[in-house]
């Protein structure tokens, strides 16, 4: 689960999403340690570039992920919690998506981690 933000103090972000996600799945303080990370700005960025454009999925080109991310805004833009800021940061992030597949081979075949399953099956 991923968490995209734009906040005045980043400290104060994470601290409110942590709290809001612990109280719905709790976990033990050394657990959330290790698996709540942040990335800032132009990291963040290139993170979701990745992620929508599947170069950071289990199966590179797995169009599904992106289905994921588009589901995702269209539900923040639907709640009311997509600023005109990250907006755009979304927009550049599905044409970044949509350049890859089109202009590389990484769509050449559907892939998916269940169908890697089944192959190596």
């Amino acid at each position: 689960m991923e968490f995209y933000l734009r906040a005045e103090s980043t400290e104060m972000a994470l601290d409110r999403v942590r709290k809001w996600f612990q109280e719905r799945h709790p976990l033990k303080d050394a657990v959330a340690d290790r698996v709540f990370y942040r990335r800032n700005g132009a990291e963040a960025f290139r993170h979701l570039f990745r992620v929508a454009s599947s170069l950071d999925s289990m199966v590179v080109g797995e169009a599904q992920i992106l289905g994921q991310v588009k589901a995702a805004y269209q539900a923040a833009v639907k709640a009311g919690t997509i600023g005109p800021f990250l907006n755009a940061v979304f927009q550049r992030a599905f044409a970044a998506a949509k350049r890859v597949r089109s202009r590389t081979g990484i769509a050449r075949w559907p892939v998916s981690v269940s169908s890697v399953a089944v192959d190596l099956a």
